[in-house]
């Protein structure tokens, strides 16, 4: 998909690999549920038709009303580590 790209040296993939997972999972879940439905929209057309659309501009604007929108600006302004719920 182009949104990784990196060359390690075969005794760091593992190490690397379980440090980019753990570092994604820890992100706010429903912005990772929502990513993970745009790829999948962006993958299934070449053109993104109506339909789409509209299941994107729904899901940026929830992501905008959430409370885990709210924990992340609250914990990166409090210099600590979010707690989301994925809500």
């Amino acid at each position: 998909m182009g949104l990784l790209h990196y060359v390690l040296p075969d005794d760091r993939l593992v190490s690397f690999t379980e440090e980019m997972a753990q570092e994604i999972s820890g992100n706010a879940p429903l912005s990772l549920k929502g990513m993970k439905t745009i790829f999948n929209a962006l993958l299934r057309y070449k053109k993104l038709d109506p339909e789409d659309m509209q299941v994107i501009q729904k899901i940026a604007a929830q992501f905008f009303i959430s409370e885990d929108l709210k924990e992340g600006q609250n914990a990166f302004l409090g210099k600590r580590k979010p707690i989301f719920k994925g809500k």
